[in-house]
């Protein structure tokens, strides 16, 4: 298991791909933090996790105001597990929103022996 932690230090006003999980891994989700700390208003953060086809909400247009920050109860035992190709993306409606994730990844290899 290698533990894996993203920053993003500003989210894109376009959807932005952040993480892609590796050939052959799966990652456990384990943490997912935004917060908007700088500027001015609301600004609404959306964050997908998607599978190869859909793009699959996480957050979907969360307002967050200057000095809001939400934390998704991920944990140990209770996670978000993606497959390998599986990509999280995000997006807000404005300048001054961060994002941060945890994945644990682990390898996935299927034996045809």
């Amino acid at each position: 298991m290698k533990a894996r932690t993203i920053y993003v230090d500003e989210i894109g006003t376009t959807t932005t791909t952040y993480y892609t999980v590796p050939a052959n891994n799966r990652a456990k989700m384990v943490l997912l933090h935004a917060e908007h700390d700088t500027g001015s208003g609301a600004k609404d953060v959306q964050i997908y996790v998607n599978d190869g086809t859909t793009d699959n909400h996480v957050m979907h247009a969360k307002s967050l105001s200057v000095g809001d920050d939400v934390n998704f109860g991920l944990s140990q035992t209770s996670y978000l597990m993606m497959e390998a190709g599986y990509i999280v993306k995000a997006v807000a409606s404005g300048t001054g929103c961060q994002m941060l994730m945890t994945v644990e990844e682990t390898p996935f290899l299927v034996s045809t022996a």
